[in-house]
């Protein structure tokens, strides 16, 4: 009689054994015969789950209870408990067999995924450039043509910050109470060594981004905003110029414009500032600047390009691996450049264990998590740090 007890609590054990089973959903999205082949396998899984409970339910209504003296039930009740045992067995390697296929199709398809995000990739970094360089060949030409005045005499400046988008002079990163250093000299910067490109905190940054992104900082320059920092920055000549964000567009504006004279200039998180490097060796070829260092966190999408449409993009905010893929091949690109011996422009990505901000791509509400002006700060002294070590 244990046996049969044991063979009753067993079934109702396995009762509702189709409920239990977690059965993958089949992406409609897969290839049609890989869709259909699943889908099949599917559904004999499932029919053959609710016949098994089935009869589950018929053995446990006939041997739940079984006096000892009916020996002939309990005979019928082994035999049928062995047979259930056998069609658990083998509806087991069922599932598993599907699991298995599933998990093989879902890899085929990821790699399928995976290359064509690969060509939409190469594609769009290859657009963005032709883009770019369309647009500095134009403004190269159109300044070309201009007669421009001797600049005055030098206001020598050792060390400024050029401030991007929804940045002010009075709300920033690096002036106020909680203002961060600098990550070069581990000074504070002063308010005459800080220039904000904008006097606005609002939604009208993200056009002015976008106009500077099709001008190359000519649209911020021609506001009347723009045309004061003309003014308060004619004929000044920087040791060294930290240019964040929307700031290295309108920083190289004022370089080629002949507005400013810079040294060293340090692109940190830059707009399209890995895809921007026909502009940078033209700076250094035609001597408006000496030496050029691009800094980018892991976790930030504008240095990628089109930083506009990524932002924008519902497919892209929602497939992160996008963005991650964007990086990674440009960080290839960026390598090759870096192993090339071009000592005058040099790619920083600030990655690694020792770094706490910026290594995560994030959406939504947090997609600028990883491109403060703060965050790049506190991660190039991180980057200063192990360099000392």
């Amino acid at each position: 009689m244990w046996k049969i007890l044991y063979l009753v609590l067993l079934a109702t054990s396995i009762s509702g054994y189709s409920q239990d089973i977690k059965i993958p959903q089949i992406p409609k999205e897969w290839p049609l015969n890989s869709y259909n082949a699943m889908t099949s396998s599917r559904d004999v899984l499932v029919k053959h789950l609710k016949e098994y409970d089935r009869k589950v339910n018929d053995f446990n209504a006939r041997c739940g209870s079984i006096k000892a003296d009916n020996t002939a039930l309990i005979a019928a009740c082994q035999k049928e408990s062995d047979q259930l045992d056998m069609e658990s067995a083998a509806i087991d390697k069922e599932r598993d067999r599907f699991l298995f296929l599933f998990h093989d199709y879902e890899k085929i398809y990821a790699a399928y995924v995976q290359t064509k995000i690969n060509e939409r990739l190469v594609e769009a970094v290859k657009k963005d450039s032709i883009a770019y360089n369309g647009q500095l060949q134009k403004l190269i030409n159109d300044i070309s043509k201009i007669n421009v005045p001797p600049p005055p005499l030098p206001h020598k400046i050792h060390e400024g910050v050029m401030l991007g988008l929804s940045n002010t002079d009075d709300s920033n990163a690096v002036t106020g109470a909680k203002r961060e250093v600098s990550a070069w000299t581990g000074k504070p910067y002063m308010p005459d060594e800080v220039f904000a490109t904008s006097d606005r905190i609002s939604s009208w940054e993200l056009y002015r981004g976008l106009r500077d992104n099709n001008s190359l900082g000519e649209y911020t320059l021609s506001t009347e905003f723009g045309k004061k920092l003309i003014e308060r920055l004619e004929g000044s000549q920087f040791d060294r110029l930290i240019a964040h964000s929307n700031g290295a567009t309108v920083a190289e504006a004022l370089i080629r414009k002949g507005t400013i004279t810079v040294d060293e200039l340090n692109i940190v998180g830059g707009d399209r500032s890995l895809v921007n490097g026909m502009g940078y060796r033209e700076l250094i070829a035609t001597g408006k600047v000496k030496r050029i260092v691009v800094w980018y966190n892991p976790g930030d999408i504008i240095p990628i390009g089109s930083s506009a449409a990524l932002l924008l993009s519902p497919t892209v905010l929602a497939n992160p691996q996008y963005i991650n893929m964007a990086t990674s091949y440009l960080s290839t690109l960026v390598d090759g450049r870096n192993q090339g011996g071009d000592t005058k422009v040099e790619y920083r990505r600030l990655e690694g264990n020792n770094y706490k901000e910026g290594q995560e791509l994030k959406a939504g509400k947090d997609v600028f998590d990883a491109h403060g002006l703060g965050v790049y700060m506190r991660n190039i002294k991180t980057y200063f740090k192990g360099i000392d070590k």
